[in-house]
């Protein structure tokens, strides 16, 4: 009997544990999600200024410089602007996103502030509207690289912790 209370002391501790390293995982790939953004911003300014490339062939060029949920968004958002089935490109975008669960709220807010300014101004104001995403995109990145090293080994210690005094208090 005393094994089953060790046993179930250890997937305790085991279970809050890797609840805390999810949850590291997670800022870290907000991170590289945010990175990629960026890279992608870069890439459609210099496109849309150099090439006026239209929007679905832009959004199915980043699909192929990106990976993940960001590629898939890139292909629907293409997709949606090239069936034509809404003429405002922050109405695509919002179905795109729709179909795309997996994107985190902080890059969410980053891509539907770029849908509305994309399609609907000219080349200047859709450059501005890059711009403001792109800047937006830096102040998220800043707010997840501060204090990062500590924040995440936090993250993971406050797991096992939480997981430690939960199996004190049950067993």
């Amino acid at each position: 009997m005393e094994e089953y209370k060790w046993i179930g002391a250890v997937l305790v501790i085991g279970g809050c544990g890797g609840f805390g390293f999810s949850v590291a995982r997670e800022a870290i790939r907000q991170e590289r999600l945010l990175r990629q953004l960026l890279e992608n911003l870069d890439f459609m300014e210099s496109e849309l200024r150099y090439r006026l490339t239209p929007l679905p062939e832009l959004f199915q060029l980043c699909a192929l410089r990106s990976n993940g949920c960001l590629k898939r968004l890139f292909l629907d958002m293409s997709g949606e602007l090239d069936k034509h089935t809404e003429p405002q490109v922050e109405v695509c975008l919002r179905n795109a996103l729709d179909a795309n669960p997996a994107i985190p709220g902080r890059i969410r807010r980053r891509i539907y502030q770029l849908g509305r300014n994309l399609g609907r101004f000219n080349l200047e104001g859709q450059l501005q509207g890059i711009e403001s995403a792109r800047e937006g995109c830096r102040r998220e990145l800043r707010e997840l690289e501060r204090n990062r090293q500590e924040r995440l080994r936090g993250y993971r210690t406050l797991g096992l912790c939480a997981g430690a005094a939960l199996a004190v208090l049950l067993f």
